[in-house]
């Protein structure tokens, strides 16, 4: 191979702005200095329509270890705008420089400017499970480049990581292991889009076989405001701290409640709990830092109201923003475990149920479990309480109106408390004032008296009706449990 400063050597030695302009003359005849996939490097000009006779082909240099000139590596006819040089060792360990001058019947013309490809380098982190790229800038292009970078699982072709990148590095994080990928980066031309070089390709294993391969909660079950957790954790995982963490809300601030190293373990009670609770398990690497995260799971609260003689069930599945938030779908299967025998309740889509209460049996103590499922997972709730009976007072009557209300089995002309309860189970003494404080009527109940038959009907002590107007009332419940409840408030006497 000769060299092309001795051809001119005259000149070289002769001045230096005569060295410079014949070693390396700016030009733009290079469009891109690409590695194929073979990976030999391979110079692409732009074809040029000349009717310079002199002009016979191309000749192609390259620049070695920061050269001044170059040296003659091949040449090509008229015709010809690429030339691949596999004469350079393989791998290639770091960038090269190329140029292209015309070829003559007497000498070679200029050389262009010098390019040189982006060479590309990638390290794999098995502590943070990253792959870190870094290239160096393609030259021989005024204006800013960006780069376009590529990857895939070795055999399947690459995807697009990352486009109009401007820095010469690039992180790909979460990377799973026992991983081989393939990947490269694409030099963007500047003003061009159609001009593009590719660098070589470097291939990284993500071969750490630390992290388990299954890591998830199977059940959920909150009793008794305690949730307990039943888990599994791959058994061939070489990692050893594995901590089950909780967070009030799905996409954040996980914080540890347990830490533990035995992959054996399958079950942890929380409590106590009294809210809902986003619950993820997560494994620590050598490096002490987070390798993996299994997926959230979700405690379902649900609660009971006693009203009306009914228990009010209310439970939560957090879809209050989206589809995509959903962690634990309907349907929802309800029960009632007590009093037994167990009854399956409903499998609905709503989050609400009305249960009656048997209100002959003021002992009775009630149990529901509520149970999602999502794949194989369940998430199950339990509550128990013991109904309390209640009692509620209307705000009006109209003492020339016998009409029904099919609700209390009042009639519209009697006044007095409404108990959820059975009659049997309470007295009370109802008290009648004027708002001036005058006692106008006092009626009391026994427990082998009906409600409706003590009831107050807009009579005064004297057995006249009271005028209309607003009057005030004091009723004291006693239960045969001994407990009591007042009551105070005012009443609307109306004349249909």
């Amino acid at each position: 191979m000769k060299k092309y400063c001795l051809s001119i050597l005259f000149y070289c030695i002769a001045a230096v702005p005569c060295f410079s302009q014949m070693c390396q003359t700016q030009g733009a005849l290079i469009r891109a200095v690409s590695i194929n996939a073979a990976g030999y490097p391979e110079i692409t000009w732009a074809f040029s329509f000349t009717t310079d006779a002199t002009r016979i082909g191309h000749l192609v240099y390259d620049y070695l270890g920061g050269a001044a000139c170059s040296n003659l590596i091949g040449e090509t006819d008229l015709l010809t705008n690429v030339y691949t040089h596999t004469a350079v060792p393989l791998p290639l360990t770091g960038p090269r420089s190329y140029t292209v001058a015309y070829k003559t019947a007497t000498e070679p013309g200029p050389l262009t400017r010098q390019h040189a490809y982006s060479f590309l380098q990638a390290a794999y982190d098995s502590c943070t499970y990253a792959i870190a790229l870094q290239w160096t800038p393609y030259e021989g292009w005024d204006g800013a480049v960006t780069y376009n970078v590529y990857g895939g699982t070795q055999g399947d072709p690459p995807v697009l990581w990352t486009t109009g990148h401007t820095a010469t590095s690039y992180t790909l994080v979460n990377v799973p292991d026992n991983v081989s990928y393939d990947i490269y980066v694409v030099a963007v031309h500047p003003t061009d889009a159609s001009i593009t070089s590719a660098s070589n390709r470097v291939t990284v294993e993500t071969k750490t076989a630390q992290r388990p391969l299954s890591m998830s909660i199977s059940s959920i079950e909150y009793i008794d405001d305690a949730v307990t957790l039943q888990f599994a954790i791959d058994p061939t995982t070489r990692l050893s701290t594995f901590h089950l963490t909780r967070s009030d809300r799905i996409d954040g601030g996980y914080i540890p409640i347990h830490t533990f190293s035995d992959k054996t373990l399958t079950t942890f009670t929380d409590a106590p709990v009294k809210s809902r609770y986003y619950y993820r398990l997560t494994a620590e690497n050598y490096c002490r830092i987070e390798a993996v995260q299994g997926n959230p799971w979700q405690n379902i609260p649900m609660t009971m109201e006693a009203r009306e003689g009914a228990w009010h069930l209310t439970w939560h599945a957090d879809y209050l923003f989206s589809w995509l938030n959903i962690m634990v779908p309907p349907p929802y299967t309800l029960k009632r475990l007590q009093p037994q025998p167990a009854t399956l309740l409903s499998q609905v889509f709503d989050t609400t149920y009305i249960d009656a209460v048997d209100l002959s049996n003021a002992e009775l103590k009630y149990c529901y479990r509520v149970e999602g499922v999502l794949g194989l997972a369940v998430s199950a709730t339990e509550v128990c309480q013991t109904y309390r009976p209640q009692m509620i007072m209307p705000d009006a009557i109209a003492p020339n109106s016998v009409v029904q209300n099919p609700a209390t089995g009042r009639q519209r002309n009697q006044f007095g408390p409404i108990v959820y309860a059975n009659p049997t189970t309470y007295r009370y003494r109802l008290e009648i004032y004027t708002r001036n404080g005058d006692l106008i009527a006092a009626i009391e109940k026994k427990e082998a008296d009906l409600p409706t038959d003590k009831s107050w009907t807009g009579m005064n002590r004297n057995g006249s009706p009271v005028q209309e107007g607003v009057y005030l009332y004091n009723v004291q419940l006693i239960y045969t449990t001994g407990q009591t409840e007042t009551h105070t408030g005012a009443v609307t006497v109306v004349y249909e």
